[in-house]
């Protein structure tokens, strides 16, 4: 999706960033593991001739984008010590009791936001990964997304990505009309089979690239219509009986 710069913002809207850390470190294994998932090693240039972890290239690239903002890191009991040594003090970690996917990690995070942090219900949140390896642009295309929802474009601002291939894992956005100064979505489908996938890309669709922008209220709104109403102490009481769910299925997908 090609996104169009918008004009600066005036300085009145406030924008929270939410920080996505999972992962059972699979893919890196044995270098990765439960504990020490892949976003933790410092295999990464740092620019200034030593080496950082995927957590630290993203807050260090984020800040460009969002200076003087405070991330809001959602991750598992089991990583919070991994996160916050590498994080530093002035991070926000949300630690979630469970795993319960993207769905109940936003939902948890951006109920802290409201009763932790006084956020208020026309804040504008942006969601992403937090071991994404990108340049500047994507964390300005995120910006940009985050103007996006300021303007009042849309409720649900998504990432889009030109798909390279056929894959059947990842979500798959159906584009309509330029709306804004983004591209209108038109449909969702998320996982879809390979031969799906290949007909999808041939209608022009994009990969949802997993990074979603909205307003607080919005989003909460949505939290309890799926849910049900809860504040932030409440949900980590109810945590462990929460459906593991994407965020793709359970709210973007409808």
């Amino acid at each position: 999706v090609v996104f169009v710069p918008l004009p600066e913002h005036n300085g009145a809207m406030s924008i929270h960033v939410i920080l996505l850390s999972g992962g059972s470190g699979k893919r890196l294994w044995p270098l990765s593991n439960e504990i020490r998932s892949k976003q933790f090693l410092s295999l990464l240039p740092d620019g200034q001739g030593g080496r950082e972890s995927m957590l630290q290239r993203t807050l260090r690239l984020l800040s460009a984008e969002f200076p003087g903002c405070r991330p809001v890191i959602a991750t598992g009991e089991s990583q919070y010590e991994q996160v916050r040594s590498q994080a530093g003090p002035s991070v926000r970690i949300v630690s979630e009791p469970a795993r319960r996917d993207t769905f109940g990690a936003i939902a948890l995070a951006s109920l802290f936001l409201r009763d932790q942090c006084q956020a208020a219900d026309d804040d504008v949140v942006a969601v992403l990964p937090i071991d994404a390896y990108a340049e500047q642009h994507y964390y300005a295309a995120v910006r940009r997304m985050c103007d996006a929802v300021g303007t009042g474009a849309a409720e649900l601002l998504l990432m889009g990505i030109v798909p390279s291939h056929p894959s059947p894992r990842f979500g798959y956005m159906m584009l309509g009309k330029p709306l804004e100064g983004c591209t209108e979505v038109t449909g969702f489908v998320e996982k879809p089979s390979v031969e799906r996938a290949r007909q999808l890309i041939d209608e022009g669709a994009s990969w949802n690239g997993g990074v979603f922008a909205f307003r607080l209220g919005h989003i909460l709104q949505t939290v309890c219509n799926v849910i049900g109403k809860y504040d932030h102490a409440g949900l980590l009481q109810a945590y462990h009986a929460l459906e593991r769910i994407s965020f793709d299925y359970a709210v973007v997908e409808k």
